[in-house]
């Protein structure tokens, strides 16, 4: 693996963001966290996908066990 050439999976600011080295470089290190590192952007790319359709998959199970257990209102 060429450091030069990789890829970066990082949270900052509460989103996901694919970073190359040299931006990577740039932040400063209490701005962010580093999730994973990849060969190459389309890798990096893909597990940020795939962390969001994760992340998506999440919100709604628990919205719909929030509205199984909202309590029925009498009109």
């Amino acid at each position: 693996m060429k450091f030069s050439e990789t890829w970066y999976v990082i949270e900052k600011n509460k989103r996901l963001e694919v970073v190359s080295q040299t931006i990577y470089e740039s932040l400063e290190p209490e701005s962010f966290v580093m999730i994973q590192l990849f060969d190459s952007k389309r890798e990096a790319t893909s597990e940020v996908m795939r962390l969001i359709r994760e992340q998506s998959k999440e919100a709604l199970e628990k919205i719909i066990e929030l509205e199984k257990n909202k309590p029925h209102s009498i009109k």
